[in-house]
């Protein structure tokens, strides 16, 4: 049976009891857990604590309703309120309504036992980007495009892959758990501390393989002494100067991730799933997928957390696993993590991989495919609603549309029809005042949720990379995007280029105009114009040196001497 609040259990046993499915007060309790006590007032009319002590309460029950369903849309929209934020609202009413005296210290404290439906917890912060990837519409789009790239080309889930770069600070262990004297107040271990980053590219199979990583060290070359013994012949260690993945790299390993899995396709093509960075959309990059029968698809931007596999169900296992090893090694004394001993401790943290590889998959959504395991998580809602209290507490949520106003309507045609002409008048008032207030809800929820979705769209253009959202690489894009940069380069060129030469037509009228000889009709005309209205006189001059400029730029002999004097300036 789902699980019923205290209230709905002690309506379903009276109407048991009512409707002579029980034989008993007591049966009926003891079937749905209620104390007869309880039932047994009831039953004589008694109302629950809740509904008897509204009277005492600042806020009525539609009032504190409407705060519930303001806290529930905050959360809808991804801005959850605090208990601040929850304070300060229900302050605004209150001073709506003449009241301007304080809230308790423990108010929200009642108000959350009276609203079991909402609760506090911590929210974890996260990128506003990373807010708005997870709009519904972005991930129905991304796995439409995942499936369907995947039946056009006939890949089996085994021949689908998964690559990503990670990064991991050498020296940075874990916060664990220790036994230390009982009087012990604050305890510490001790770290190794560098905190130089490693870059590693890991990728995963949809049957379960997980290639050997590719580990990036910063530096110029790779030195020898970095190899322990035993380490596995097929991990490739190199170098970058920054220590992260550039355009040779990523190809290199392209290469490396082809030799390694040509052998195991079942089909005639792979599905290389990964994120739009840069280093991953080139032209050789993407040459070479092409060349060998390997589909790039991109996943939409800053959603690797909630689509990419190896972001839900590996890297964090895989860090967490990193960091207790580390602590492990520096229980005796801390020692510097380097490059031989980071390769030792990395490659026992990865044996873990293999068994989370195929909950990473199914987490994301992909193998077995399954798009509501993720889009059942942000599925909006977006019916208006109304809510409604009877006088013996129960709240009835209703979507406000068309049929809402039509029960309403035959409802209040119901009562008319044994009520006095005075009565009806009335009546007729408030029916127009609610069907007012319904309309009015309706249209501030669209409007509401036209500005989120607006805002987010603005934001998510603002921030979209290079090449667009989730798509499947091809050369022949990649080609037309390349010339639309090239032509916008050649664009902002030119654009610079006049910028200069307006630049440099306006320091020869600084140097010329005082010490040139230059008619003064040159530029009359255009300076009665100008001060036609008053003009002041630095705006005349500065509209005369413009015709003067116009005239004898190209028309007088004047050293390039001057001109390069003030430029070089």
């Amino acid at each position: 049976m789902t699980q019923l609040t205290k209230e709905e259990r002690i309506q379903a046993a009276l109407a048991s009891f009512r409707e002579g499915k029980t034989e008993s007060l007591r049966q009926a309790a003891r079937l749905y857990g209620i104390n007869h006590t309880t039932l047994h007032y009831r039953l004589k009319g008694c109302r629950p604590h809740a509904v008897a002590h509204t009277e005492s309460q600042r806020l009525t029950p539609a009032e504190e309703v409407a705060v519930v369903k303001a806290v529930q849309q905050m959360v809808i929209w991804g801005w959850p309120l605090t208990i601040n934020a929850l304070e300060t609202l229900t302050t605004s009413l209150l001073v709506k309504k003449g009241d301007l005296q304080p809230l308790g210290h423990l108010w929200y404290q009642r108000f959350l036992s009276r609203h079991p439906e909402i609760k506090t917890t911590k929210s974890r912060a996260t990128d506003q980007s990373r807010k708005d990837a997870g709009s519904f519409d972005v991930l129905c789009k991304w796995f439409d495009l995942f499936n369907s790239t995947k039946a056009m080309y006939g890949i089996p889930d085994d021949d689908t892959y998964n690559m990503d770069e990670k990064g991991v600070m050498k020296g940075i262990g874990d916060n664990s758990k220790v036994i230390v004297n009982r009087y012990d107040k604050e305890v510490t271990s001790a770290q190794p501390g560098n905190r130089e980053w490693v870059s590693i590219i890991e990728c995963i199979g949809g049957s379960g393989f997980v290639l050997p990583p590719f580990v990036i060290f910063e530096g110029k070359t790779i030195q020898r002494s970095w190899t322990p013994e035993g380490l596995d012949p097929k991990i490739k260690i190199r170098v970058s100067e920054k220590g992260w993945t550039d355009h040779e790299i990523a190809l290199e390993w392209l290469q490396h991730f082809d030799a390694l899995t040509k052998s195991q396709t079942k089909g005639t093509h792979r599905l290389l799933v990964f994120d739009g960075h840069s280093s991953h959309c080139t032209m050789d990059f993407v040459a070479y997928c092409e060349a060998n029968n390997i589909m790039p698809i991109c996943l939409p931007p800053h959603s690797t957390h909630i689509l990419q596999a190896l972001d839900v169900g590996i890297f964090y296992a895989l860090s967490k696993a990193y960091k207790v090893l580390v602590s492990r090694k520096s229980l005796f004394g801390a020692v510097r993590i380097d490059n031989r001993t980071f390769l030792e401790v990395y490659s026992e943290a990865r044996l873990g991989i293999p068994k989370n590889v195929a909950s990473a998959w199914r987490c994301a959504g992909l193998i077995p495919f399954c798009p509501e395991k993720v889009t059942s998580l942000f599925r909006p809602v977006t019916p208006p609603f109304v809510s409604l209290v009877d006088s013996q507490g129960r709240k009835i949520d209703m979507e406000v549309n068309q049929t809402t106003e039509q029960r309403f309507s035959q409802l209040i045609d119901r009562v008319n029809s044994f009520c006095t002409p005075r009565t009806r008048l009335q009546l007729d008032d408030a029916q127009n005042e609610v069907l007012g207030a319904f309309a009015d809800r309706a249209c501030l929820q669209t409007l509401n949720d036209e500005l989120v979705a607006k805002q987010r769209n603005a934001r998510m253009n603002r921030e979209r990379k290079a090449f667009g959202g989730a798509r499947v690489l091809s050369l022949g894009e990649m080609q037309k995007q390349k010339a639309v940069a090239e032509a916008w380069e050649l664009g902002e060129a030119a654009t610079k280029a006049a910028r200069a030469e307006r630049r440099g037509i306006s320091a020869f009228a600084k140097v010329t105009w005082k010490e040139m000889p230059v008619d003064d009709d040159v530029f009359r005309y255009e300076v009665i114009l100008k001060t036609l209205g008053q003009r002041k006189a630095r705006r005349t001059a500065f509209h005369g040196w413009g015709v003067f400029i116009k005239a004898v730029w190209k028309d007088l002999p004047v050293s390039f001497d001057i001109f390069t004097y003030e430029i070089g300036s």
